[in-house]
């Protein structure tokens, strides 16, 4: 293919299959305790999927392509991934602590 980046553009919002639904409804069940509000609560979801998507796309173009490490040859070590997730993760806990009642 000339041009793998098209499909994926091209695609737009993905119709989630049923590994998908699943994942969403374990994820849901895993931030459930935190007590986020629901519109908290789908944010985060959101977030956190978006996360792991974009780390698989990151996977599939570096294993594709020397570029980015010819751009920016420390980049993992100044943005690994724990760093981001946890940034990501402690800005949900912030979002639970600041609306207690979850309403």
């Amino acid at each position: 293919m000339r041009r793998p980046w098209v499909l994926p553009v091209l695609q737009g919002r993905p119709v989630l299959g049923p590994a998908e639904v699943a994942a969403v409804e374990r994820l849901l069940r895993a931030l459930r305790p935190a007590g986020l509000a629901p519109a908290r609560l789908r944010g985060a979801v959101a977030a956190l999927w978006q996360f792991v998507g974009g780390l698989a796309d990151e996977e599939w173009w570096t294993a594709r392509s020397a570029r980015p490490a010819e751009l920016a040859p420390d980049f993992a070590d100044r943005f690994p991934l724990l760093t981001g997730l946890a940034i990501l993760l402690d800005g949900i806990a912030a979002g639970a602590v600041a609306d207690p009642c979850g309403g």
